[in-house]
Parts: structure tokens; sequence; C-alpha cells
């Protein structure tokens, strides 16, 4: 499988709705609304350093992201 489609799987945390954010490991109801208001990001671990996310659960998601 290529780079390019591995990425393709990725969810953009730029533009994905709180539904399709929800779906992902240990998002639940509680983080899509502040992943949503801290738009735009640069870098995905962004979520980890603007305090949106707690690291343990980011280190969950880190590999279905993208920004």
């Amino acid at each position: 499988q290529s780079i390019a489609a591995d990425k393709a799987d990725l969810l953009d945390i730029n533009t994905a709705t709180a539904e399709q954010l929800k779906v992902l490991p240990g998002i639940g109801d509680a983080y899509p609304e502040n992943i949503i208001k801290g738009r735009p990001y640069a870098q995905k671990d962004e979520l980890v350093q603007k305090k949106i996310l707690p690291r343990v659960t980011n280190e969950g998601i880190k590999y279905k992201i993208t920004a």
C-alpha cells in the first residue's frame, strides 16, 4: 500500500466533523468540540501542545489522523 493511500485513510482534524471525530478511539463525546474549536492545526501533535487532548489519548489516535 502506498503512502498516498495510507494518508487518504487518515482523518483530517482540520476538516473532520464532530461525528467523524467521535469514532476515533478515546475521543467519544468529550473531545470533538474542543478539537473543532482549536482549529486550524499545522501538525497533529498540536492536539497535545494546545492541551486539547491528553497525551495518552493522542497516542491512541495519532496513526489515524492528519493535519
